[in-house]
């Protein structure tokens, strides 16, 4: 399967309750995004270390594209009744505001969603990882080109 990604930088998040489960249960998930223009046409992309999810275009910005796949990631948490969950993200910007590291003041909206999905778990661990990525061809990709193979997995 196709790593998550070398981690730069990781923040744990606690639920706001003590750990209701007693064998824990992990998932795991990169999430990027991208828009074209900016903003424009934005493709949400999810990988959940078997595949990509099946997520809808829609209109916005590089970095709501990466929110959306950081929900769309904690809504299929949720439904496969997760209790931990490492997100994986390409993004600095949204790992920062996440992670209470500063960030823009933009998407506060989607931060407060975010953070507000993540205390369904008992952890959340938001990760800034680096690619390149190794695909199982061999190939390390850019962020750019994760997006284009993932786009056309999607399709």
């Amino acid at each position: 399967p196709m790593p998550f990604g070398t981690i730069i930088a990781s923040t744990a998040r606690r639920g706001a309750l003590p750990r209701r489960a007693p064998s824990p249960t992990l998932l795991r998930y990169l999430c990027d995004g991208g828009s074209r223009p900016n903003p424009g046409s934005m493709q949400p992309l999810v990988y959940n270390g078997v595949g990509f999810l099946p997520l809808d275009t829609t209109e916005g910005t590089n970095h709501k594209a990466v929110y959306e796949a950081v929900f769309a990631a904690l809504e299929h948490a949720s439904r496969a009744a997760a209790t931990d969950v490492h997100i994986h993200l390409l993004s600095e910007l949204v790992w920062k505001q996440l992670s209470g590291n500063a960030g823009a003041i933009r998407l506060v909206d989607h931060r407060d969603r975010a953070l507000a999905s993540a205390e369904r778990f008992d952890e959340v661990i938001w990760h800034l990882v680096n690619p390149p990525f190794d695909l199982p061809s061999g190939v390390a990709l850019t962020a750019k080109s994760l997006r284009r193979a993932a786009a056309r997995q999607l399709t």
